[in-house]
C-alpha cells in the first residue's frame, strides 16, 4: 500500500501537493530510537503521553524526510497530524509482520493493532483528532 503525505496551503484547507512512497524499509536503529520514546504501560496517562510526544517529535521530521524523497521541512510543517498516524504505523511495521503472531515477530516488536492503539491513545490524549486510520 502506498503511503501519501499531503501538503496543504498555510490555511490547511487547500491541498497543494502530495508525496507518495511505495515502499520504505525502516532501519532497526531508527525503530529502537522510536520505541525507546514510548512507554507502553503509560499510554493512558496524559502527563506521560505528553512527555512521550515531546521525545518523539524531534525524530519524526527526519523520518518523514527519509520516507518521502524531496519533501522539505517547510512542507512538513503544512501536513495534518491526523494524516501522519497511518504513515507512522505503515513505516514502523514491515508488511510481513503486520498481523503476525508474537512468536513470529522479533522480540519486543509490537503488533500492528497494538501499535495503532498506542498511536491513537497518544494522539487522542494530546487532543489531536484522528480522522484516517
Amino acid at each position: 500500500m502506498d503511503m501519501k503525505l499531503r501538503i496543504y496551503d498555510k490555511t490547511g484547507k487547500t491541498l497543494e501537493k502530495t508525496y507518495t512512497a511505495t515502499q520504505f524499509d525502516l532501519m532497526w536503529g531508527t525503530m529502537e530510537d522510536l520505541v525507546q520514546c514510548v512507554d507502553l504501560d503509560k499510554v493512558d496517562d496524559k502527563a506521560a503521553v505528553g512527555g512521550m510526544i515531546l521525545k518523539l517529535l524531534p525524530q519524526l521530521k527526519p523520518l518523514l524526510m527519509q520516507i518521502f524523497e524531496g519533501v522539505t521541512e517547510e512542507e512538513i510543517r503544512r501536513t495534518k497530524v491526523s494524516e501522519l498516524v497511518p504513515i507512522f504505523i505503515q513505516a514502523s511495521i514491515p508488511k510481513s509482520h503486520r498481523n503476525a503472531p508474537p512468536q513470529c515477530r522479533p522480540s519486543g516488536f509490537p503488533s500492528a493493532p497494538h501499535l495503532q492503539k498506542v498511536f491513537q491513545n497518544m494522539f487522542h490524549l494530546s487532543g489531536v483528532p484522528i480522522t484516517r486510520l
